[in-house]
């Protein structure tokens, strides 16, 4: 007879049986209690379990709780950045305790729904008297269980939807901080004064104004094989990042529409000729201190540059001459804002900027000979040869 089975009471009878083995060679237990009078019911029973589990019908109980399933997530899922898993943990040590020792076979919508409250309305902040996250906070916590929760679904250890119905508290849209055309100007000539001694971070800053890159996409640059010198041409398909612990990390762009070729105007081309010059000078003083990165905006020592020392550099930047404070992302806004001065098309600054954009502004990305060069073009025009 396949499989085993003990009497537990006057009339239970508890079945077990092995089919297959896990991805570890463990063998697969399923498990079951019946009701009969007597060991030849029983039998008749345990035959009948064993045909079914052998024929898929019947599922294997998850057992898994919620913090295991979110360690799992983490440990299998292939690709995911340094960055990424970090933000993970720090949602599982911080914000997924009340959940955390439930099973999620036996989880339900009102439960998630209750710890999402909890989070938005009462989570305890260390540093203040107040209480509650911030809506996006929660909203991240949230998307991340929900990853998991899906996952495991995919894998086919949970078949379960509760997640879906729950309310994520509502987030308020935050208007981005960018220059408008007289602040552009005016930022410009500060920005022409930089030292040399500062100019990475001028010419970093060149790239997200003036070719719209985003901050990995900055620092992912390599002074050779990604830029097109001679014809004023970009080729982003590399993302740096600060990795936990110090250092960076590289990876590739996140999207298919990122991976992308833009046109630059030729002065940031010639700034970045002279970036490249001075670190070599650079280089030659530091001796065997220099690490010698193939990454164009490098520090001090010629390693590439931490990514939040552009942070730090644009807000002493901004407060020295007079500018509100903005983020790094602000120049991006800038930038299609200069496109949307010059009449650029929707179709157009979507390409620039390697947003997706709707299969109706698809249809225009091919209509203009070499838009890019001519935004390029425009650009330089209006704003850098500004006096």
């Amino acid at each position: 007879m396949p499989g085993t089975m003990r009497k537990r009471g006057k009339d239970s009878w508890y079945l077990e049986v092995c089919i297959g083995s896990d991805f570890k060679g463990q063998p697969i237990r399923y498990s079951k209690t019946v009701h009969c009078k007597s060991k030849k019911v029983a039998d008749k029973e345990l035959a009948k379990f064993y045909t079914e589990c052998a024929s898929g019908t019947v599922s294997k109980p998850c057992t898994l709780t919620v913090e295991e399933m979110c360690k799992l997530y983490i440990e299998k899922m292939p690709d995911l950045s340094p960055e990424t898993i970090a933000g993970y943990e720090v949602i599982m040590k911080n914000y997924i305790g009340p959940i955390s020792k439930r099973k999620v076979s036996k989880l339900t919508t009102l439960q998630i729904q209750d710890w999402i409250n909890w989070l938005h309305k009462e989570y305890p902040r260390k540093r203040s008297n107040k209480k509650g996250l911030s809506p996006k906070t929660v909203g991240n916590a949230y998307q991340f269980l929900a990853a998991a929760i899906n996952m495991m679904n995919t894998w086919e250890i949970i078949n379960t939807s509760v997640h879906e119905k729950v309310v994520l508290p509502e987030v308020e849209e935050r208007e981005i901080a960018y220059l408008d055309e007289e602040e552009m100007i005016r930022f410009i000539k500060c920005l022409n004064r930089v030292p040399k001694e500062e100019y990475n971070y001028k010419v970093a800053v060149l790239w997200s104004l003036f070719a719209s890159l985003r901050k990995g996409e900055i620092f992912g640059l390599d002074e050779s094989g990604d830029i097109d010198y001679e014809n004023g041409y970009v080729f982003i398909h590399r993302a740096r990042y600060a990795k936990k612990g110090g250092g960076t990390y590289a990876k590739r762009v996140k999207s298919k529409k990122s991976n992308r070729k833009v046109a630059v105007p030729m002065k940031v081309i010639d700034e970045t000729k002279r970036l490249i010059t001075i670190n070599k000078e650079r280089k030659l003083l530091l001796g065997s201190k220099w690490r010698d990165s193939p990454a164009l905006i490098k520090g001090t020592f010629g390693d590439p540059m931490y990514p939040n020392m552009l942070y730090v550099w644009l807000d002493r930047f901004l407060e020295e001459n007079g500018f509100a404070h903005m983020g790094i992302h602000g120049l991006r806004h800038t930038h299609a804002s200069m496109l949307l001065h010059l009449k650029t098309g929707l179709a157009d600054i979507s390409d620039q900027l390697g947003h997706s954009s709707k299969a109706v502004t698809e249809r225009y990305l091919h209509n203009f000979k070499d838009p890019g060069r001519a935004i390029a073009d425009s650009i330089a025009t209006e704003f850098l040869d500004a006096k």
